[in-house]
């Protein structure tokens, strides 16, 4: 178990998915001040993308969409990963405002792909309020 400067746990979820030819892994730790994911074909970090949760204004309407930034860090920014980060984080903000640091690094980029990203998800939640 590992703890972080503030004697905080930091959570770890690992596992690789086939889809198609392609092994997709999977990481996701959170610590206290941010979840870090990546979704990796290639064995390495890829694009690294900063995705935060914009702060509501008073002239915004309660029930509107939440407004997420994407920023790409390094890495090539592909539209495709700019999905892939807007759909991670509509999930990860239910549940926590946190920023999320994601690692990206896909060979196959279809739309079976992305669904599988999507998909296995569930199998990394780190964010889940306790």
């Amino acid at each position: 178990m590992l703890f972080s400067e503030n004697n905080t746990e930091i959570v770890t979820k690992e596992f690789l998915v086939n889809s198609g030819n392609q092994e997709t892994q999977f990481l996701a730790q959170r610590f206290s001040n941010r979840i870090f994911i990546t979704i990796s074909q290639c064995n390495g970090f890829g694009s690294l993308i900063n995705i935060t949760k914009d702060e509501l204004d008073i002239f915004t309407l309660e029930n509107s969409k939440m407004s997420i930034s994407v920023d790409f860090l390094i890495g090539v920014e592909e539209d495709i990963y700019k999905i892939i980060a807007r759909q991670i984080a509509a999930v990860v903000f239910l549940e926590t405002n946190l920023p999320i640091l994601l690692g990206i690094a896909l060979k196959d980029r279809s739309s079976k792909c992305l669904k599988d990203i999507l998909n296995n998800l569930d199998k990394i939640n780190v964010w889940k309020k306790v």
